[in-house]
Formats: structure tokens, C-alpha cells, sequence
């Protein structure tokens, strides 16, 4: 393989993985609004509860 084929394989890939990345993100946006639409403002639930706590209180 030449160079510039290598450089363009490395931008084929390079642009799919940023698309995948930008769609996860969306996702993931997504499915933590609608956690934060189910619980309400000011509910208890086991988010809230990990959410606030830092990991050192666990160790």
C-alpha cells in the first residue's frame, strides 16, 4: 500500500469513528434526559445518590 493510500484509509476511518462518536454522544444524551425527566427534579433515586457521592467514599 502507498502512502496516500494509507493516508486516505486513515481519513475513510478517521471520519467514520467521529461519526460514530457524535452519534453514541446523542444517544447517550438522549437516554439521560429522558432518566432525568423520569426521576423530576428533586427525587431520590440511585442516579442522584451516585451522582453526588465521589468515588473516594467508596475506597
Amino acid at each position: 500500500m502507498s502512502l496516500d493510500e494509507l493516508w486516505a484509509l486513515y481519513t475513510d476511518v478517521d471520519q467514520i469513528l467521529a461519526a460514530r462518536i457524535v452519534a453514541k454522544k446523542q444517544e447517550l444524551d438522549r437516554r439521560l434526559q429522558q432518566l432525568h425527566q423520569t426521576n423530576g427534579p428533586g427525587g431520590s433515586s440511585e442516579l442522584n445518590v451516585r451522582a453526588s457521592s465521589s468515588g473516594r467514599d467508596r475506597l
